[in-house]
């Protein structure tokens, strides 16, 4: 699997919510945040299994101070080139961070040929709130999944042709700074990292680390570990 490093409904979000504001913030000040040349910076895991499913509880830690663009914590499967023929192909559910500290629980779907679709479920969520979200492919339908939150179905059942045993699991953090090189700061904490494989919930297991500049994880077991700007 590649990570989903893209423009996405979710940078689009909030490409129209800084056009509801007027003017540019201090130049020293946006100086002295720059961390990373890069628009997408991650701090996660990639499983090494293919899956069926990934779920995690993700918090967020403290307020998201986001000066350019979003952050996000979440987990999902697909990718850019995921799809068929190379087409980009995901599903992904989590939380977002705007300006202003706002925060969002969403989940987000890529379908090889459409638009990317951006869904909030949670309009206002606030530090120390806690959520269980998962992806997983529907019972007895290959190649179709579907998002939970706490245990509940909140979307309709989406077909990812060609997804069916192929994609592995990623719980990651996520920094987009619209290519400005500020260095967003967030605290995800993320526990009870799972993957379905096999017909039941397991552990993670040997996963792949992301860290790029200006973001790692912290105090990591084999089912949690807290996402964070350094």
């Amino acid at each position: 699997m590649r990570l989903v490093r893209r423009y996405s409904a979710l940078a689009l979000a909030v490409t129209l919510l800084a056009a509801a504001f007027i003017g540019d913030p201090p130049a020293a000040d946006a100086a002295s945040r720059t961390c990373t040349s890069s628009p997408y910076a991650y701090a996660g895991l990639i499983g090494q299994r293919k899956v069926a499913g990934v779920r995690a509880s993700i918090t967020a830690v403290t307020a998201p101070d986001v000066r350019d663009g979003h952050v996000a914590g979440w987990v999902g499967v697909g990718g850019v080139d995921a799809g068929p023929n190379g087409q980009a192909e995901w599903i992904q559910v989590g939380l977002s961070g705007f300006s202003g500290g706002d925060s969002q629980l969403y989940y987000e779907i890529t379908q090889p040929g459409k638009p990317t679709s951006y869904t909030p479920v949670v309009q206002d969520v606030q530090p120390g709130e806690s959520f269980t979200v998962a992806v997983i492919e529907t019972v007895g339908r290959p190649n179709t999944w579907h998002v939970e939150v706490n245990g509940r179905t909140v979307s309709r059942d989406v077909l990812l042709p060609g997804s069916h045993g192929r994609w592995e699991p990623t719980a990651t953090s996520e920094a987009w700074n619209v290519g400005t090189g500020t260095c967003n700061a967030f605290a995800y904490r993320f526990s009870g990292v799972s993957a379905y494989h096999t017909a039941r919930w397991r552990p993670l297991g040997t996963a792949s680390v992301l860290s790029d500049r200006g973001y790692g994880l912290q105090a990591r077991t084999n089912s949690s570990f807290v996402a964070k700007s350094l």
